[in-house]
């Protein structure tokens, strides 16, 4: 039996290139009969093509990767060599089973020369230990053979051989300390995946498609605006000198600009579930060959009130995501914390005959398990809640807990003003940048206002802001033309801002979850960081649901219990 295998190696075998011509005569007899001439759809690339290099463009290179070449620094090299210990459970985790842990670029399975040329001028060498594992988990290839549908009306011929589907064999559920580059430990395999397998069936619909609906490869959803952001900044630089194009939606700006850059082509989506699931019904996106689905920050997403549109987009039978059974689909979770709610989620969204739950802790503190096994949304009964959130938190970050005395509306804003001087002091860095935040949305201002009028180049970010004001906010403190940014829980989570000198919560978190996750903003890759939390004494005396966040926080410092 013929058969096609799409990949680096063998582009075409036998009768694939004859399957493709009929496809082409399909597409240009079919849908573009009334036009003079063939053209090819938005987002469909020839396979011979997929497998080639663009161009090499100086200044696109300049944009994308920055002129200076980076290297990592001593706190970094320090925190990749660390030795870290991985738990794996799961049912394919048996007396037999390997993978191959990936400890440098170099090693990453059947890498692809442009993913790696890629990887190489983002100046990443060695890999921390969640990449090194989960690259490997999610490297490991399963095959299938599909049989090839090409004419107009998507049916099959006999004189057409099968191909060979390629998808990822293990779904993983992973929770490492805040910082670990977990977004890159997911998106090198998917990526590399694509890269080297022709996505066959995605292209072939594209060719008899009569509309502009695209069929994204890989879909990735995460829980807010600036997240999307922050993981299209690291595809722009994955997809350099590649033809796989990567689009990012998200609510807080027009739909129209979103879907302009959709009708370009879509091989990657990386979204927020409600405007995704918005585009869906619009038609604009069919996810019926989407291989590999990220969910990131599911516990964030899940807080925010989005397990009914997570669940009908990948649920509803109208947008025809492979099921997660057999060989349709690799999926995965990444975050730093899996509470009950996401276990659940995850026992309906993954393959539990396939699913492997990896947790990464130091050497030194290897007690326990993080995430729970698939199919069992209860912890184990000997894993203490303050242990598994201290063991989350890396080691590296000095916590403080500050009671302030004094009149309510300035005793704090005073303290604070008199911390962030004293830092700026301190820090040997030319940008102290120190990340503030705040319960609400008016408290953020009033902070923001009072820290620019005494001196400090103070900006701001919370959801009644507008996209662009949001996105300039995070840029300013991302270049240190701003040193303070002050922030509302919606920049909490996922959003990697390097070298921020210290964290400051202005009051207390609703949850001790939201705490870790605000403080592990600093003290990422191994450096140093500072976490302080100020509140006015009369917070303490008001509430008793404060007394308990307190005391947790208190005993996640190692402090005297208030």
């Amino acid at each position: 039996m013929n058969r096609i295998i799409l990949s680096q190696h063998k582009i075409t075998l036998h009768s694939s290139r004859h399957t493709l011509t009929k496809i082409s005569r399909s597409y240009q007899f079919g849908r573009n009969s009334r036009n003079s001439g063939f053209s090819q759809p938005p987002g469909y690339i020839p396979p011979h093509i997929w497998m080639k290099s663009r161009p090499e463009r100086e200044d696109l290179k300049t944009s994308v990767f920055g002129v200076d070449e980076k290297k990592p620094t001593v706190d970094e090299k320090s925190y990749l060599s660390h030795a870290a210990h991985a738990s794996l459970s799961g049912f394919p985790v048996t007396e037999n089973f390997s993978y191959e842990i990936v400890n440098n670029i170099n090693e990453i399975p059947k890498v692809d020369q442009k993913l790696l040329n890629n990887l190489q001028a983002m100046g990443l060498f060695e890999l921390t230990p969640v990449q090194k594992h989960a690259i490997g988990i999610m490297s490991v290839d399963e095959y299938e053979e599909v049989d090839v549908k090409i004419d107009e009306f998507n049916q099959s011929t006999d004189d057409n051989p099968p191909y060979e589907r390629v998808t990822g064999k293990f779904d993983l559920m992973a929770a490492a300390q805040t910082g670990s580059g977990k977004t890159l430990a997911y998106l090198i395999p998917i990526f590399n995946r694509l890269l080297r397998v022709y996505p066959f069936e995605a292209m072939q619909s594209l060719l008899i498609s009569r509309t502009r609906r695209q069929y994204p490869s890989s879909v990735i959803l995460v829980p807010t605006r600036e997240l999307v952001q922050q993981i299209q900044l690291e595809l722009r630089k994955l997809c350099n000198q590649t033809f796989v194009r990567s689009v990012g939606v998200f609510g807080g700006e027009r739909p129209e600009r979103q879907m302009f850059e959709l009708n370009k082509g879509c091989h990657f989506v990386v979204a927020t579930p409600g405007r995704l699931l918005d585009f869906l019904n619009r038609d604009c996106i069919s996810l019926k060959f989407c291989r590999s689905l990220i969910l990131d920050e599911a516990d964030r997403m899940l807080d925010m009130g989005f397990e009914e549109q997570i669940r009908q987009i990948l649920e509803s039978p109208k947008f025809q995501m492979p099921p997660p059974t057999g060989n349709g689909r690799q999926t995965a979770l990444f975050s730093a914390t899996y509470p009950r709610e996401v276990a659940l989620l995850a026992k309906d969204f993954l393959r539990g005959p396939n699913c492997i739950s990896l947790t990464l802790s130091s050497a030194e503190s290897n007690t326990g398990t993080i995430v729970p096994t698939w199919g069992k949304a209860v912890r184990n009964k000997n894993e203490d809640e303050f242990e598994r959130l201290t063991r989350i938190i890396p080691k590296e970050i000095n916590q403080q807990f500050q009671v302030v005395v004094g009149n309510p509306e300035s005793a704090v804003p005073n303290h604070l003003l008199q911390l962030i001087l004293e830092m700026k002091s301190k820090s040997l860095e030319s940008v102290c940048r120190v990340l503030v935040f705040c319960n609400t949305k008016r408290e953020v201002d009033q902070i923001d206002n009072y820290l620019y009028s005494n001196g400090i180049k103070s900006t701001s970010i919370h959801g009644d802001k507008t996209q662009s004001s949001r996105a300039k906010s995070l840029d300013l403190f991302r270049k240190g033309t701003a040193n303070v940014l002050v922030a509302s829980s919606v920049a909490a989570r996922g959003i990697d801002i390097p070298n921020v000198f210290a964290v400051i919560n202005i009051g207390l978190p609703n949850e001790l979850d939201d705490y870790v996750h605000r403080i592990g903003r600093t003290g990422r890759m191994g450096k140093s960081g500072e976490a302080i939390t100020l509140i006015h004494e009369t917070l303490l005396q008001q509430q008793q649901s404060s007394r308990t966040v307190s005391r947790g926080i208190c005993q996640l410092s190692n402090l005297l219990v208030i």
